[in-house]
């Protein structure tokens, strides 16, 4: 997080010289928030469901 908050002020600074550049980067890191969150989400919400029977168990067991 620290790495890409220093990352965004440098591009931040040269935002004149690499306009098109910087766009890019800000669209790459929505969407790997993005993908993060909705990953995060679905694994939750499978972890919700799965918890409240034993076949969570067994399903754990299936992957390892």
């Amino acid at each position: 997080m620290l790495i890409g908050f220093i990352i965004q002020n440098r591009f931040k600074t040269f935002y004149k010289i690499h306009h098109r550049f910087n766009l890019i980067y800000i669209r790459l890191n929505r969407l790997i928030l993005v993908s993060c969150y909705i990953s995060f989400c679905l694994i939750y919400s499978f972890f919700r469901i799965y918890s409240h029977t034993n076949y969570f168990f067994i399903f754990l067991i299936h992957i390892f």
